[in-house]
Formats: C-alpha cells, structure tokens, sequence
C-alpha cells in the first residue's frame, strides 16, 4: 500500500490519501525540473515528504536512480556538491521505509556499477565517490536490512577497482563479529569468495580482518568455507 499503513478505512484514509495527494503535487514539479543547480535545495525539499509519504518516497527513489546512473543525468551530478544530498535523501527514506529497503539496495547498488566518469571537477576521484555510497548502502543493515544490502555489493564487483572492493569488504566484516547467523556468514564468504575480492586481497592485502574472517568461517561454517573461501590461505 503506497500510502503507508491502513488505518482502518473512513475518514482517516482519506485525510492520508489527500495528504499524499498534495505532498507528490508539491514533489513532482522538482523532480521534473530536476536542475543540477537545484539539488541540495530539492533534496531539503523531498526529504520531509519522503519520511511522511511512501508514495512520494517511491517515486524520489526514481528520480534519484535516475540522476545516479543515466549516462546523461549523471555526470553533473555524480560530484563532491551533489552526490551527499543524493545519498542523504536515499539515506533517510531507507531509515523511514522499511517497505523501501530493497529499492534502496537496487539504486545504490546499480550507481556503484555505474560507469559515470564525473563532470571533470570533483575533489575526489571516482572511488572515492563510490566509497560514499559504500557507506549509505552499509547502513541498510543497521535497520534490519542486511542480506539484499550484502548482495548488491557484491553484484557491483565486477571490474571494480580493487581500493574500492577492499574498502566494501573490509567495511562490511566490521559489520558484526562473531558468532554469526548462517546467512549472514555465507553473505560475506560470498563477498570474500568473489573472484575480485579474492584478487583484491591477494598476498594477505586484508590483514588481521580477513584472516581472522576466512579461520573463523572455516571452523564455523566449513561447508560454505570449503566452496567460497578456497583462494584463501
């Protein structure tokens, strides 16, 4: 349900429904403008409506998967000045609706396998902006959201550059410590296990963390450590 909980109906429904109705006619002209200039002050904007509406939250999830990764929108907005309001607004909409989590991993996850190379004036380097949004995806599992947020890091490795498949992992295992649930054990020897963090961490690259991580998986876990961890000393 789009407008959030039911609340049994009558006129309760109708003030939310009205409610709703009034915060997207005030949410869509922003994102259809969508100015570049505009982002921090239409993040301000969405970022209330977005914690009182799921409707108007679902649909900024859209507009900000839009900004995050189309080939077009995305090289203005991928930068030092835009991309903490993006995150800021994904950030809070997450801590808001759980109903949204997994769109929430989706639109992280797809920006991080996004190629957009920048407008050509960000202070950081690419990595660096997608350590960023490393660190609003690792949120997810403070607010019960672990599991989709482990694998849409793990979709993202694919040609990534070691630094920042490094950092996702090394920031994930500092996630909990041990004794772990099983799915949230093969979770991360699916991480560790995965061909470029296997070549990320190569040569003991990972430290106490990872070899800590790879001995207590193989004695806790040691089916799933015998199949993903075999790369590991």
């Amino acid at each position: 349900d789009l407008l959030g909980e039911d609340e049994g109906g009558g006129a309760p429904r109708e003030a939310a429904a009205a409610a709703a109705l009034a915060a997207l006619r005030k949410a869509q002209p922003l994102c259809a403008r969508n100015e570049v200039a505009e982002v921090q002050a239409t993040v301000a904007t969405l970022a209330p409506l977005c914690a009182d509406h799921l409707v108007v939250a679902n649909g900024a999830l859209v507009w900000a998967h839009a900004n995050l990764t189309h080939p077009t929108l995305a090289p203005p907005r991928v930068n030092t000045r835009c991309l903490p309001s993006y995150l800021r607004l994904v950030g809070s909409i997450a801590q808001a609706h759980a109903a949204l989590h997994r769109q929430v991993c989706a639109v992280l996850g797809d920006a991080l396998k996004s190629e957009t190379a920048g407008d050509g004036s960000n202070a950081l380097s690419m990595v660096d902006l997608k350590k960023k949004m490393v660190d609003c995806l690792l949120l997810l599992p403070l607010w019960g959201c672990a599991l989709p947020a482990l694998a849409a890091l793990v979709a993202a490795f694919a040609g990534a550059d070691f630094d920042l498949v490094r950092y996702a992992t090394l920031k994930a295992l500092d996630l909990a410590a041990p004794p772990y649930s099983p799915p949230f054990a093969k979770a991360l020897i699916a991480m560790l296990g995965h061909p470029r963090a296997a070549d990320a961490f190569r040569g003991g690259a990972g430290g106490k963390p990872v070899a800590g991580f790879v001995a207590h998986a193989r004695e806790a876990h040691p089916e799933a450590a015998k199949e993903g961890l075999g790369a590991y000393p």
